[in-house]
């Protein structure tokens, strides 16, 4: 017998089979928040009304949060690359930074996880392994939900008092792993570092957020229930995006299973916010890359 032929027809069998797998895992999830989402916001209707009629201001002010929700998204992007063990060298980083912003709008097509597999695909075309390049994938990830629990956490238990120690614990680990960057170990104390300070900003973003839609709820509890929303939403295999887990989540946690209008203002404006970031970050390495639309075209080929 042919091991070796059994192998390989099995091996797509299975990469279906999860690709199916984690497609109705989304379905059920995003199913079921919306469910929860209809029977939350069925009684506001007006109110929901009432938010999309702002001035320009206010929609002003949230495309400016949008460019910095973009901006902040290189944070998640640098700590990719000071993940990748061993450190990428310096020629390749920027390349690295491109196929990472290229490959962010893959998020966003069913499944969830496409962006993952672009950055493998196009990693290996820089002559990185398969191994390096997954294993800097998990640790961004995993990285990125214990800063958002982390985070969440001391908001809710500290409030204001909990950013600025934590604000000054990331600035020295991307400091002290920026000044010896092929050390391996403070490369990722470096990445660990630009992860929180990306959930920080994203809770600078939902204060602000709640500021706007007049909300009287403790600003920190809210910013730290929305970073173990973004979690939740992030976690779930076969979700675009986090795409209604993490509206579900954060007006749970937030309202007590009691939503009000700002509670809602809050959650569009940052669903509103988070998408036009994530384009604008897109459309900024594309604009200005001659290579990025055809590597955009190679990345959307993949099938993971």
């Amino acid at each position: 017998m042919d091991h070796g032929s059994v192998r390989a027809a099995i091996n797509p069998m299975q990469g279906a089979t999860r690709k199916w797998l984690f497609r109705i895992i989304g379905v059920v999830a995003l199913t079921a928040a919306v469910f929860y989402l209809w029977r939350a916001f069925a009684g506001y209707g007006v109110a929901i009304l009432e938010i999309a009629d702002q001035n320009v201001e206010v929609y002003g002010l949230i495309g400016g949060a949008a460019f910095v929700y973009a901006g902040s998204l290189l944070l998640l992007g640098w700590a990719w690359i000071a993940f990748l063990l061993p450190p990428a060298l310096p020629a390749q980083r920027f390349k690295l930074l491109r196929l990472y912003g290229l490959s962010s709008a893959a998020k966003y097509l069913p499944g969830g996880i496409l962006h993952f597999g672009g950055r493998q695909w196009g990693g290996a075309q820089l002559g990185l392994s398969q191994r390096s390049l997954a294993a800097a994938s998990f640790m961004e990830a995993g990285a990125s939900v214990f800063a958002a629990f982390l985070l969440a956490v001391l908001l809710c238990a500290g409030g204001y008092l909990t950013i600025a120690p934590a604000a000054a614990f990331a600035i020295a680990g991307v400091m002290l792993g920026g000044a010896r960057r092929h050390d391996a170990p403070l490369s990722v104390i470096r990445g660990a570092g630009l992860v929180l300070l990306f959930m920080m900003i994203m809770a600078g973003l939902v204060m602000g957020c709640a500021v706007l839609a007049g909300s009287e709820s403790a600003l920190p509890a809210l910013a730290g229930a929305y970073l173990i929303a973004w979690a939740a939403g992030f976690i779930i295999p076969g979700l675009s995006a986090g795409l209604g887990v993490r509206e579900a989540v954060f007006i749970f946690l937030a309202s007590g299973g009691e939503p009000a209008p700002d509670l809602v203002a809050v959650t569009l404006f940052m669903r509103v916010l988070t998408t036009a970031g994530d384009g604008l970050f897109f459309a900024g390495f594309l604009a200005f890359d001659r290579k990025g639309p055809r590597l955009v075209k190679e990345l959307s080929s993949i099938d993971c």
